[in-house]
């Protein structure tokens, strides 16, 4: 099960190369792990008639302290991201790109943060290298 997710801004990655078996990302500084509920994220990826994926990403934080809700109320205010994170498999996969980054939501509920990353790709996400 899905059990980490980190949100890099877009701004942060310094180089993004797709190869034919996977990604190569470097950065700068330390992106944000998000400590979501394990098991909580779920991907949806769907291509449309030409070829460009719609892609959402939900996944929930549990418990979330007045700073961590903060934290997500700036990162949702403040710019686009490309995410890491570990699939069902226990692989690390890449969401997002430098050309198609993702845009964050969130919705506090019942104690619980409901997130939502959302964007369009080129194809399915890519494994990383």
């Amino acid at each position: 099960m899905a059990h980490c997710l980190v949100l890099w801004p877009v701004n942060d990655v310094l180089t993004f190369s797709e190869l034919s078996n996977g990604v190569s990302m470097k950065t700068k500084g330390t992106g944000y792990d998000l400590g979501i509920t394990p098991g909580s994220l779920t991907v949806s990826d769907k291509p449309d008639a030409k070829g460009i994926y719609s892609k959402k990403y939900t996944f929930k934080i549990p418990r979330p302290s007045a700073m961590v809700r903060a934290k997500i109320r700036l990162l949702a205010t403040s710019g686009m991201y490309v995410a890491t994170y570990i699939d069902d498999t226990g692989e690390q996969r890449v969401a997002g790109s430098k050309n198609y980054p993702l845009s964050l939501s969130y919705e506090y509920s019942a104690g619980v943060l409901l997130c939502t990353l959302q964007g369009k790709g080129t194809d399915v996400d890519p494994y990383t290298l």
